[in-house]
């Protein structure tokens, strides 16, 4: 049997390569953000009532659909790995005991071969990984972050008209989540 002592230091080192897991995670979901915001402005684009490509092409035909798709797709990924977390228990443990080896590790940053400055990054990244997606908020977190950071780039350039100003845009995704929710009645 491990004694004691070897079992927690088996368990500080799983948690600590856990953070390269986090890492990823975080920059998953950066690319996502990014890539549902190229989305959303291509179909701000291309949703016009004035254009000829959305009069005789998007309005009459359904070929759009499948990007609505794709984007549900993304958003429900997302609402899943907060279903996870909130319905695992062990993530919140887990989660709790990480902090409890930090909070070890601030006491004394040299028996963990840590420094004070090294330290101070590892938890700013633990605390912005807990409320990014370990909270069990990741699906909120996304749509808020995705909508700020959509206002933020029009205050940068007044001149692009808001996708959330868009009527033809809402109307077809207004559309298309009625039609989903027919269906699966």
């Amino acid at each position: 049997h491990l004694s004691i002592r070897r079992q927690r230091q088996m368990c500080i080192r799983d948690r600590s390569r856990m953070l390269a897991v986090y890492r990823d995670m975080f920059d998953l979901i950066k690319k996502a953000v990014a890539v549902t915001k190229n989305i959303i402005y291509q179909m701000n684009g291309l949703f016009r009532a004035k254009t000829k490509l959305y009069v005789e092409l998007l309005k009459k035909n359904n070929v759009y659909l499948e990007i609505f798709d794709n984007l549900g797709s993304i958003l429900s990924s997302l609402s899943t790995i907060d279903l996870i977390i909130m319905d695992n228990v062990n993530f919140q443990n887990y989660w709790q005991q990480y902090n409890q080896m930090l909070l070890l590790a601030k006491q004394n940053p040299a028996k963990f071969n840590m420094t004070d400055k090294k330290l101070k990054k590892i938890m700013k990244f633990c605390a912005k990984c807990y409320t990014t997606f370990l909270s069990g908020q990741l699906f909120n977190n996304y749509l808020s972050g995705l909508i700020s950071s959509i206002e933020e780039d029009l205050k940068a350039n007044p001149k692009v008209e808001s996708p959330f100003k868009n009527k033809e845009l809402m109307e077809q995704f207004r559309e298309y989540l009625l039609s989903l929710i027919h269906i699966s009645e």
